[in-house]
């Protein structure tokens, strides 16, 4: 634990419980309905915190008003300057684009360059929401596709060229289709694939390691890839080509496709990115370009030397149900270790279960939100979210008192005067839910008609805190 953990960024509940560095390390899960002030009251009160507290982070976007949201904390806490918003349409300031391709070849550290990890960081973009499981007759596409897609980026590597998604697709475009082909006198001449394979035995930089990686590629674009059966190549061709078409076309080409304006690295330095592309009004491009974004910031937060700097990032990320990628859980259960803290929002369970590609959604989005360690309740009638609340926070034991009459001495119709009535009083003890299901509907939401109240129930790793937030002005 690094000396600073302990420092206090804010107070809440009856009790003033801390929420320390160590406590927003360990992750937040917020969950409220629509209108519940789950944004404008635990989720702006922990933005702020962390602004003012100097941390770098990235900001993902669902809403077209999050991102005017965001320049009002940054400017509450005299953090301007560190914006960097990146969004498709900026005709009147500098644009700020990524080119992941390109970094993921030539980025710090010593995995730079590994074919493997561009793959991993494209099929992790392009593939279906965390915890997603393939069939075992599905897990034939799976690995085709991606021996494809490997083969396909080493001979842009290999050749040496300058990497982009425009180039794979014109390489997996111009590659042969069957053994003939592959020798003839016109694809030797005239397709790329075989013009870059011809480069890249022709550089005299390469290793030995490398030129044996070179071997395997045109081993399997000479024998391996004609000898598929025609309908299988044409599938996973189809398929990987797809798969990048959406980020072939405009605005994601410029976002992503040309020169780097920012990198991941730079929230260590204090930058906050914001990602001025919200999913309701740019639909499956702007979800696509943030996942880019997201997929290589984890990686690139994942392996960050803290004794060169060890300034707090946060990875904030409103209806997190729609942006999660396959290694969401993964750095959430890493985060700590490299001072990075998870905000997720979602209105509620429900909604994360159907949105999770996997055999089994419910222990899926369970495992994701266990590794959150503090988990802030807000308004909720999801029965779903209800009922994981109430099981979260367990049971206690408590008396209640109950009573009885009883009568003693004759009671007949002839003496009647001789009988007497006794009241018992007695305690029982019970095991009942610390937080019923139904607490969650009485919270308050906030507004004018709850005077700007926004209530909470809130897990603190495992202690039970309840806190009253108070919408601010300033506040969405």
């Amino acid at each position: 634990m690094a000396a600073d953990d302990a420092r206090v960024l804010f107070r809440w509940g009856e009790a003033n419980h801390p929420f320390t560095l160590r406590t927003a390390f360990e992750g937040v899960f917020i969950t409220g309905a629509n209108g519940s002030g789950k944004t404008s009251g635990s989720g702006y009160a922990i933005a702020r915190a962390y602004l003012q507290a100097g941390f770098g982070g990235l900001v993902l976007t669902v809403k077209p008003g999050d991102v005017s949201d965001w320049v009002q904390y940054a400017r509450q806490a005299s953090r301007e300057k560190d914006l960097i918003i990146v969004r498709p349409d900026q005709a009147d300031i500098r644009r700020h684009c990524f080119n992941f391709l390109e970094y993921e070849l030539s980025r710090p550290g010593r995995g730079s360059g590994i074919t493997e990890n561009i793959v991993a960081v494209l099929v992790n973009v392009l593939s279906p929401g965390i915890g997603a499981r393939v069939s075992s007759s599905d897990r034939f596409w799976d690995d085709t596709l991606r021996e494809l897609l490997r083969n396909v980026v080493a001979t842009a590597s290999l050749a040496g060229e300058r990497l982009t998604l425009r180039l794979l697709v014109d390489i997996l475009l111009s590659a042969p289709h069957s053994a003939e082909e592959a020798r003839s006198a016109s694809f030797l001449q005239d397709s790329l694939c075989a013009r870059l394979l011809r480069q890249a035995f022709q550089r005299q930089d390469l290793s030995p390691s490398t030129r044996e990686d070179l071997s395997h590629t045109v081993s399997y674009w000479d024998s391996k890839f004609p000898r598929l059966a025609e309908k299988t190549r044409s599938i996973i061709e189809q398929s990987l080509s797809s798969m990048i078409d959406g980020l072939l076309r405009a605005p994601l080409r410029e976002l992503l496709c040309e020169e780097s304006t920012f990198f991941p690295e730079d929230s260590e330095r204090g930058a906050l990115l914001v990602l001025d592309m919200p999913t309701k009004e740019f639909g499956e491009a702007g979800r696509l370009a943030q996942l880019v974004v997201k997929t290589v910031w984890m990686a690139a937060i994942e392996r960050r030397d803290l004794s060169k700097n060890s300034r707090p990032v946060f990875l904030f990320q409103d209806e997190a149900q729609t942006l999660l990628t396959p290694e969401d859980k993964s750095f959430s259960q890493t985060a700590r270790d490299r001072r990075a803290a998870i905000v997720s929002l979602t209105q509620n369970l429900s909604g994360f279960y159907s949105a999770m590609a996997a055999a089994d959604p419910r222990s899926a989005v369970d495992a994701y939100v266990g590794c959150l360690n503090t988990k802030v309740f807000h308004f909720n009638e999801d029965p779903a979210t209800c009922e994981f609340a109430e099981r979260l926070f367990g049971l206690e034991e408590r008396y209640r008192a109950g009573t009885s009459l009883s009568i003693e001495g004759r009671n007949t119709y002839e003496q009647q005067d001789r009988a007497s009535v006794r009241r018992n009083v007695d305690f029982r003890r019970e095991m009942r839910p610390r937080v019923p299901a139904s607490s969650l509907r009485a919270l308050r939401r906030g507004g004018a008609e709850n005077s700007r109240a926004v209530d909470a129930i809130i897990s603190v790793a495992g202690t039970l805190v309840r806190h009253t937030f108070h919408q601010e002005s300033g506040a969405p």
